[in-house]
């Protein structure tokens, strides 16, 4: 879902299970013929292959990456943002997503393990990318080799409502009331529901811990439930 939009000069970097569909739903009404938006909607996905075939952009691209293509003309006049989410909350919408798309090469590695922890601590998830870069820790999309920030505004999909607001008051974009966001039901987790193992919650803690420092999100949160296993 990576929006270039040059009517209204933004740029929507968006990262692996951060409520992209919701977002691009928004952010696509305001798209005209000069704009281009790659995944996310019927359009965006017919022309995303193209794009990454011949241009190296694709949905999920990394901000430096897309920087490099369109230039630092096109890129100095936009407002670039993204959305980061809670890293716990992440990782177990991506394991829940993995298990049921299996769009992908060697998407049977699913079947291998018996639940949440087992993935987690697995070679798998600990040692390679995932498909589309979707085990990447969250600041390795909006920032350069260095770790320096290289959007104008980080936005959480924990605050989406509020967000999108302010967002379309930043670009301005007018929302209508049919464009107001409302999660995708793969993006909710009910966390009273959710169980992390000690071993899979410092497995994340410190796969991710840039992220949880970076994006202000504690590395433990009450609200969430722990088992003792």
């Amino acid at each position: 879902m990576t929006i270039i939009n040059q009517t209204y000069k933004f740029i929507f970097i968006h990262i692996p299970k951060n409520a992209g569909t919701t977002i691009t739903k928004v952010l696509s009404d305001h798209t005209q013929w000069q704009d281009l938006e790659l995944g996310g909607t019927i359009y965006g996905e017919s022309i995303a292959p193209a794009y990454v075939k011949r241009f190296g952009i694709g949905k999920h691209t990394r901000a430096e990456v897309v920087r490099n293509v369109v230039g630092e003309h096109v890129w100095d006049k936009c407002f670039k943002f993204a959305f980061v989410r809670d890293p716990f909350a992440r990782t177990l919408s991506t394991y829940q997503f993995l298990l049921k798309w299996r769009n992908w090469a060697n998407s049977e590695i699913m079947d291998h393990f018996e639940n949440f922890e087992s993935f987690v601590t697995s070679r798998f998830f600990n040692e390679e990318p995932g498909p589309d870069g979707i085990f990447l820790p969250q600041w390795n999309w909006v920032c350069d080799a260095n770790g320096s920030l290289l959007l104008d505004q980080i936005y959480k999909v924990e605050n989406i409502d509020h967000d999108i607001r302010t967002l379309a008051a930043k670009i301005p974009l007018k929302l209508s009331e049919e464009s107001t966001p409302k999660m995708n039901e793969s993006e909710k987790l009910e966390k009273n529901q959710i169980f992390f193992s000690n071993v899979a919650a410092n497995v994340i803690q410190k796969k991710y811990a840039p992220d949880f420092v970076k994006f202000g999100y504690k590395p433990s949160l009450p609200n969430l439930v722990f088992s003792q296993t």
